[in-house]
């Protein structure tokens, strides 16, 4: 039987600030000032020590050892500064993101390390915690043990991953109390919902319907958590001068229409021939950038414009039920493009297969 950790048990243990807590867990950060000590004197450390980091349980959970690595000996070690530079001449974006976030935390150590002993995670968690029940059915975050927060330093970024939520320190002091809130409330949502009933049954990971239902499910996920955090973090965002972040989410989201008319053809092609059924899922899933934040957030909004909060609570352990109210929704607005029948019927044999009920 699962513990259940209510919030009154939570305060108990908050109450004293993180260093007391069975829930907040910063020995990653603990890990890379030490590790960082040695790259600036360009000693490097022991596989015992990089070993050391990598296996508490935030960095662990990230599952990223290799590329984080390298980045923190690229900008930490004073004889790697040249190739640093052509590193960060020749990056995408979202590596340049990392590099530069990297090279941030290493001119302010001194204002984090201060940061990491003052913040108050019991008033942010409380909050945060009340706010990701506001598209979870009531009484979800009371019912259920409270996210574990593991604090590490990686790149400027919060992510649910492994049950943890995983938040880095310095993107935790730039954001600020209020966007932390919401920040947080966005991934203790994804939290949550591994705790509602289960309906849906999904693919195995070798199963080829698996890319295609991930990205519906991904669609689903990023675009309702989105409802709680992302308008205050794209106002936040636009204070990059180069405002890549934006760029894209605003291009992604322009392109709704255009990218939906693509999905229903892949759809199409799925319902009428299963042959490259794993590829052509998996070009639907790399077809909504970052991640499916922006379109799926797209979904969401105009879900919750015409049929409120309840309805998207309702489709919370259930992809298809959420494509189809956005299906519905398409109807409502001119200007949607609107899912072919063909498609919805594909979805609706998929959902067949996937009901525990039917199994």
């Amino acid at each position: 039987m699962k513990r259940i950790v209510t919030l009154a048990f939570l305060f108990l243990y908050l109450s004293n600030g993180y260093a007391n807590s069975k829930l907040i867990d910063m020995s990653g950060v603990n890990y890379f000032w030490r590790i960082i000590g040695k790259l600036e004197k360009d000693i490097q450390p022991s596989e015992e020590e990089w070993k050391a980091m990598f296996n508490c349980i935030g960095y662990k959970s990230l599952r990223n050892d290799k590329d984080i690595r390298y980045n923190i000996e690229l900008v930490f070690s004073p004889s790697k500064k040249e190739k640093l530079d052509a590193s960060l001449e020749k990056a995408n974006y979202w590596w340049q993101r990392d590099l530069l976030h990297l090279i941030k935390v290493k001119e302010e150590q001194i204002d984090l390390k201060k940061f990491q002993q003052e913040i108050n995670v019991d008033k942010i968690l409380k909050d945060a915690l009340e706010l990701a029940e506001t598209y979870l059915p009531k009484g979800t975050t009371k019912k259920n043990p409270p996210p574990p927060i593991q604090f590490v330093i990686f790149s400027p970024d919060a992510r649910a991953m492994g049950g943890n939520i995983i938040f880095d320190l310095k993107f935790t002091k730039d954001i600020g109390e209020t966007l932390l809130i919401k920040t947080l409330a966005h991934e203790a949502h994804h939290h949550y919902c591994n705790f509602l009933p289960k309906t849906i049954d999904p693919p195995s990971e070798n199963s080829p319907y698996d890319p295609i239902y991930s990205t519906l499910r991904q669609l689903q996920l990023e675009g309702i958590a989105d409802l709680l955090d992302k308008k205050e973090y794209i106002t936040y965002q636009k204070k990059d001068t180069s405002s890549g972040f934006v760029k894209m989410w605003d291009e992604a989201k322009s392109l709704q229409s255009q990218k939906m008319k693509t999905l229903d053809s892949m759809l199409t092609q799925m319902a009428e021939d299963t042959t490259g059924m794993y590829e052509t899922g998996m070009k639907a899933f790399r077809m909504f950038p970052i991640n499916c934040h922006p379109n799926g957030n797209y979904m969401a909004e105009l879900i919750l414009k015409h049929y409120g909060k309840k309805a998207i609570i309702k489709t919370m352990n259930n992809p298809f039920a959420f494509f189809r109210l956005y299906h519905d929704v398409c109807i409502k607005e001119e200007d949607e493009y609107v899912l072919s029948d063909e498609a919805m019927v594909f979805l609706e044999r998929l959902e067949k297969m996937s009901t525990i009920n039917n199994k």
